[in-house]
């Protein structure tokens, strides 16, 4: 029987040794479904509401989610009875060795230990809200830092937080909104494996200038050096950035202006000391959703001819799977069909991929490619209320952890 548990108490979960493979967890329009790649089979980890970010752990035993009620839950993916905790008014939350970091919209950051199954402060600070949390190997955390006052989280910056020392500080501030100004709201978009660099989204408090594209920063935590790339326009989407996990300074990027995703975004490589834009694709061609390989040798990506002037979100042919080998600079078309649109690869084992196919207006499904290019469907209907001109937040529906 299923156990929900409110806030700082839970139920017993048992430790399990690390699954051999690759772990998937998605959501359809009122389930958290896990799939067993090793059959293909499903199984509902929850149900009843709408579920969203699904977040599966280092061990590939336990996934953590939300509900749209900012409700945190834990699921285990080894223990046919799913034991669940709850947690109320979430902000965000990332995984950490054994540890689930998350913090809450009264304030503060929180950890909970699933070896010894306790709750505890990681970071008190009453009155301050944490967002896009990051965490690097040395228990040092980033994050967008907010002040809560009446009605409205005040944005101060980005912050770096070491857990050790137990100092915090600004590294990229907050400038609001001036007679001459715009001001500057940055975001953190990703940090590299190596945790050494923070991807930043250079916003200005404009919700509608940020719809349309941004600029991309980095920040060097290294060297304390911030840099802003004016030459890049992307949009705010965590899937429009690639990260080498070999090359941490160089990055497949989708850049272009314009909120509609069918129109003028474009693949790169950037190379970050050199600042130098390569060109993966023609012009007549446009992009989404790149990822590169555990390897760091492939990129994988969805393509498909561009369409100006035609806001045409999910036509059916119009984009399918390539991959790009950094070693012969060629690309290979991965599906075909002319009755899907293929995007979001996530990679797996034995070269096989599992990515997002819409077969049908708002019917999404979730699909296996195997090695010798058979399709399988593992899932259908997935949600698709995270859609916004022609793009769909495949982070917000689907986790794949190798």
């Amino acid at each position: 029987m299923k156990k929900i548990i409110l806030l700082f108490l839970m139920v017993m979960i048992q430790s399990y040794s690390v699954l051999a493979q690759s772990a998937v967890v998605a959501m359809t329009e009122n389930q958290v479904v896990m799939i067993n790649l090793e059959n293909n089979k499903t199984t509902i980890l929850n149900q009843g509401d709408k579920f969203l970010k699904p977040l599966i752990s280092e061990s590939k035993s336990y996934v953590a989610y939300q509900d749209e009620k900012s409700n945190l839950y834990i699921s285990s993916l080894v223990n046919n009875e799913e034991m669940l905790i709850k947690v109320e008014g979430v902000k965000d939350y990332i995984w950490h060795e054994n540890q689930l970091i998350f913090s809450k919209n009264e304030g503060n950051v929180y950890q909970f230990n699933l070896e010894t199954h306790e709750f505890s402060l990681f970071l008190e600070r009453a009155g301050y809200v944490y967002d896009e949390l990051k965490m690097n190997n040395q228990g040092v955390l980033f994050a967008k830092k907010y002040a809560i006052v009446p009605d409205y989280n005040w944005p101060i910056g980005i912050v770096e937080y070491d857990s050790k020392s137990l100092d915090e500080s600004i590294l990229i501030g907050y400038e609001p909104v001036t007679k001459t100004s715009i001001g500057f709201n940055p975001s953190i978009a990703k940090l590299s494996s190596d945790g050494k660099l923070i991807y930043i989204w250079c916003k200005p408090n404009s919700g509608s200038i940020t719809a349309d594209g941004v600029n991309l920063g980095m920040y060097d935590t290294s060297n304390d050096i911030f840099i802003k790339f004016n030459q890049i326009t992307m949009l705010v989407y965590l899937d429009n950035l690639a990260i080498n996990p070999i090359s941490n300074d160089v990055v497949a990027l989708i850049e272009g202006e314009g909120r509609v995703m069918n129109e003028n975004k474009h693949l790169y490589f950037f190379k970050v000391k050199s600042q130098e834009m390569i060109p993966i694709l023609s012009n007549e061609m446009t992009a989404m959703s790149p990822i590169f390989s555990f390897d760091g040798s492939k990129l994988y990506y969805s393509a498909g001819l561009e369409a100006p002037k035609e806001y045409k979100p999910f036509e059916l042919g119009s984009n399918h799977l390539y991959v790009y080998d950094l070693t012969t600079k060629k690309s290979t078309q991965l599906t075909q069909s002319k009755k899907t649109f293929d995007f979001y690869p996530q990679e797996i084992e034995n070269n096989e991929l599992v990515f997002l196919q819409f077969v049908g207006k708002d019917k999404l499904n979730l699909v296996r490619r195997l090695a010798d290019g058979k399709e399988v469907t593992l899932l259908e209907n997935l949600n698709t209320n995270f859609q916004y001109y022609g793009h769909l937040e495949g982070n917000q529906i689907l986790d794949v952890k190798k």
